[in-house]
């Protein structure tokens, strides 16, 4: 294939990864009769790695605001997964905590993100290590021009 051709193809692909990526996120994954959306699994995984996170912290870490991540932690802490432990520091911050119901919660939604990074790494097994380390070079390049881009539309 010329190089060209290569470039498109690349393209195409890398759009269908991310219209499949995009399909993905937007299917909510359950834990019993609670079905959570993509960012609500990501704060739940960020409690559950990271005990003691403050709402403030979530939120940049997502680039999302503290408003939005804490209507998230309401309905969390209505499951009774989440508990809110104000900070003797600083006494107008909560730091989060999974409760036990909240561990198991996590362990599920943390079961669905290795499963799907296993299935991926077991695909990846058949390529070099000098195969794996030019795809890496490619996706950096590629993921910092989505950067950009996504900079255009903020």
């Amino acid at each position: 294939m010329e190089h060209n051709d290569l470039l498109e193809k690349l393209w195409t692909v890398g759009v269908e990864y991310i219209d499949i990526g995009a399909e993905n996120i937007a299917l909510p994954k359950c834990y019993g009769e609670i079905a959570l959306y993509y960012t609500e699994r990501k704060l739940l995984v960020m409690i559950g790695e990271t005990p003691d996170i403050t709402i403030t912290e979530m939120a940049a870490a997502i680039q999302k605001t503290p408003s939005f991540c804490s209507q998230i932690i309401k309905k969390f802490v209505n499951y009774g997964w989440v508990e809110q432990i104000r900070n003797a520091a600083n006494k107008r911050v909560y730091n989060l905590r999974l409760t036990e119901e909240g561990s198991k919660a996590y362990a599920v939604y943390a079961g669905y993100n290795e499963a799907e990074k296993s299935a991926i790494i077991a695909a990846l097994k058949q390529f070099s290590t000098e195969e794996l380390e030019s795809y890496i070079k490619i996706q950096e390049a590629v993921n910092k021009v989505c950067h950009r881009i996504l900079k255009w539309y903020k």
